[in-house]
């Protein structure tokens, strides 16, 4: 009985070994989680280009105003305005570091730099472990004068 037994549970071992059906579900179940976190950082990586853009759109104008104000007592506040209207708070879901952007004057060289650097959650990397990404962006005005 012992033998006929073996011989029962080795034909049924060939037949599950021989067996192609369900093959696909198992490769798509083990191809499934590098697939979503490839497209997670595929959509999370747009996502923080689309914020650096924005980010240095609203720095480049900002600067812009400072160095047409230059001169003026209201550069600070004409920096800070434009910088706000173009990056508004909030902007998908991002946040500004604190005491950003950081705006240096250099008066003896006609010269604004500003940075700035913002972090944004993330939409699917969290998956991963990567909550959160940080984007900075940087410009510099140079002030010409001409005579």
């Amino acid at each position: 009985m012992s033998s006929k037994r073996q011989s029962m549970q080795g034909t049924a071992l060939r037949r599950l070994l021989l067996e192609q059906r369900g093959g696909v579900a198992a490769i798509m179940g083990l191809a499934i989680i590098p697939l979503f976190a490839v497209v997670g950082l595929a959509i999370d990586t747009g996502r923080g280009y689309m914020l650096k853009s924005k980010l240095s759109y609203a720095i480049d104008a900002a600067g812009l105003a400072g160095g047409r104000a230059f001169d003026t007592d209201m550069r600070e506040e004409d920096i800070a305005m434009f910088f706000e209207a173009n990056f508004p708070t909030g902007y998908m879901n991002s946040e500004l570091l604190p005491d950003h952007p950081v705006v240096t004057f250099d008066d003896a060289n006609n010269r604004i730099t500003i940075e700035a650097s913002a972090t944004l959650p993330t939409a699917f990397m969290g998956v991963l472990g990567v909550q959160e990404i940080t984007v900075s962006a940087r410009t510099v005005i140079q002030r010409e004068l001409r005579g």
